[in-house]
């Protein structure tokens, strides 16, 4: 939802909207691509319920560790959700 709304202030032309929502949710990208990507990605369907973090081989989930980094971070977002 706030992925949607940043990208609204964009089109919008509303560019320091659009930063303060980027700068919310900077941290939780650089989570994403912590351990490599498609893994933390995943993490975060599978946190939604939108799908698994199972990855094929030779790629890896996220640790568990990340995984509880991530689900921090989105808490406060997924209540938007």
């Amino acid at each position: 939802a706030q992925m949607s709304r940043l990208v609204r202030h964009g089109l919008n032309g509303e560019y320091e909207s659009g930063k303060q929502i980027h700068e919310a949710l900077k941290p939780g990208m650089d989570l994403i691509f912590q351990e490599g990507n498609p893994a933390g990605i995943k993490a975060i369907f599978e946190l939604l319920g939108i799908a698994g973090a199972g990855v094929r081989l030779p790629l890896v989930e996220a640790s568990p560790a990340l995984k509880s980094r991530i689900a921090a971070f989105i808490e406060p977002f997924a209540i938007a959700i």
